[in-house]
């Protein structure tokens, strides 16, 4: 272990002894982008959207990024990304409106399936518990 740290030691250490007589320069850099997107969604009169909603259906998203370069020496240099990304709208209200609905949805004539008869269980978690 003694060795390794000696070496790992000598691999950041050297390069920067090597340039110590030498005037090097700090600096930061700095970037990024903000960009806007909105989307509109017209739902068919088949989907399940249509039995919550049937107007047009307004989303959007805004991302955020920030990237910084810090450069304290040749050899040793910081990167940094920090990125935000809300998001939101209408078929994201739709389709959390969705979920609280019974199991039979009004106007499309059928209900959600079911996996009592299906081969696999779709809707469960498994544990190490399970005997099934």
């Amino acid at each position: 272990m003694k060795h390794f740290l000696n070496i790992l030691l000598s691999l950041f250490l050297l390069p920067s002894l090597a340039h110590a007589g030498e005037e090097t320069e700090t600096f930061s850099q700095w970037g990024g982008h903000l960009r806007a997107t909105g989307s509109v969604v017209w739902p068919a009169s088949e989907t399940a959207l249509r039995a919550v909603d049937s107007g047009p259906l307004y989303d959007g998203v805004l991302e955020f990024r920030l990237k910084n370069r810090f450069v304290l020496d040749e050899n040793i240099r910081l990167d940094s990304h920090y990125e935000m990304i809300p998001a939101g709208g209408d078929s994201w209200r739709a389709a959390s409106e969705l979920r609280r609905l019974p199991d039979s949805l009004p106007g499309l004539g059928c209900a959600i399936p079911s996996d009592d008869h299906r081969f696999f269980d779709f809707t469960s978690s498994l544990s190490e518990k399970d005997d099934r």
